[in-house]
């Protein structure tokens, strides 16, 4: 799955199971390296972060270094969640 097909189905299910709409919610799939980053964005303070979180944290994967626990680069895929700067 790219990663724009990963912030299509992120959208998809916050408007699903949140109720939040585009003009509430942003979402966007971006790479950043050798790994993908997906940044939702809430733009609005009265939208709780934490349901996000918990939406997506199905959708954030990588790997650590057995030794050290060291998060390994290249392939992962990380999920930022926060409010909009100007907030």
């Amino acid at each position: 799955m790219t990663v724009k097909e990963l912030a299509k189905q992120i959208r998809q299910d916050i408007k699903k199971h949140l109720g939040y709409s585009s003009r509430q919610v942003s979402v966007r799939g971006e790479y950043c390296g050798h790994s993908e980053c997906v940044r939702i964005t809430a733009k609005s303070l009265d939208i709780p972060l934490e349901p996000l979180e918990q939406l997506t944290a199905k959708h954030e994967s990588f790997q650590r270094d057995y030794a050290t626990g060291e998060i390994l680069s290249g392939g992962n895929t990380y999920i930022d969640v926060s409010y909009h700067w100007e907030l």
